[in-house]
């Protein structure tokens, strides 16, 4: 009898330990405004010169994070094209992945029609999966090379996760990124599987519902926020066009520079940008606030 109790309690704690580390693994991070800071001077690095990005001496951003290691710098069409570099954060124990999507005009998101078109074909989301057309373009002309350098300084650095960031139009092929080497790494690796966490700003309509509640799904186990301020304009773009695409959860809105006024939305995954941005007037503009994000 003393044998059965002995076998069942084993059974039992062996239960709550497979449970408790279940949930270790699949609940998402919370979030962190120091992550948010961090992620946003990465974002910004990647409007500096290339020659800059390699030595990591781009001013303010660099300063920022004076042990990163840039590993790798992908771009197409030039300056003013998309743009990617990928390095190691040893204090943070990431490789990170910062994007941008090129240098358009202030005014862009007043004229911008959106194109969708069916989602990567190749992932597990649906033939009702749409997303813009000219932001899935600029990530797989970059998808290839960000794939094996992510892959090959995970192997280089055991144990490290993966964080990726964008801002307004990079932040958009930072949410297809994010998605994309979350499945990458999870095919990549069989034991360990690293965790793909996202911080974008100022990050405009990617996708429909179909896409932004399979994105979720795909992101579960990082912390993913999409943050806006006050009265971007961006996040509430496209204008035109388009008007079932929907953000992916989960919105940090911050009505001003001051980061701990922010507002953390528990789950806004498929609201429109208008119900989304808390705190903002729907008619309200102030594109000034689309580049002073934390300033």
């Amino acid at each position: 009898m003393l044998y059965k109790y002995c076998a069942i309690l084993v059974v039992v704690t062996a239960l709550l330990l497979v449970c408790d580390s279940a949930l270790a693994v699949f609940w998402p991070g919370e979030y962190s405004p120091v992550d948010a800071r961090r992620s946003l001077h990465y974002a910004n690095a990647t409007f500096a010169d290339i020659g800059a990005l390699e030595s990591w001496q781009c001013g303010a951003s660099c300063q920022a994070t004076p042990s990163f290691q840039v590993t790798s710098i992908l771009e197409r069409n030039g300056a003013q094209g998309p743009l990617a570099f990928v390095g190691v954060d040893k204090s943070n124990a990431q490789v990170v992945v910062a994007l941008r999507g090129g240098v358009p005009q202030k005014d862009w998101f007043m004229h911008w029609r959106v194109k969708p078109v069916l989602f990567d074909i190749t992932s597990l989301c649906g033939l009702q999966c749409k997303v813009d057309a000219s932001f899935q373009n600029g990530y797989l002309a970059l998808r290839r090379g960000i794939r094996a350098a992510v892959v090959r300084d995970l192997r280089e650095n055991p144990g490290y996760d993966v964080l990726v960031t964008g801002h307004s139009f990079g932040a958009a092929l930072a949410q297809l990124a994010a998605i994309d080497l979350q499945a990458h790494v999870n095919r990549m690796f069989f034991v360990s599987k690293p965790v793909v966490s996202l911080y974008t700003f100022g990050m405009p309509l990617v996708g429909n519902r179909d896409f932004a509640v399979w994105a979720k799904q795909m992101l579960v186990r990082g912390s993913h926020f999409r943050i806006t301020r006050g009265h971007d304009p961006v996040p509430r773009t496209p204008l035109h066009g388009m008007v079932d695409f929907q953000h992916v959860s989960s919105e940090v809105h911050c009505p001003d520079k001051v980061t701990t006024t922010c507002h953390v939305s528990v789950d806004d995954s498929g609201k429109s940008a208008d119900v989304g941005m808390r705190g903002a007037h729907r008619r309200g503009v102030k594109m000034q606030d689309h580049f002073l994000y934390f300033e």
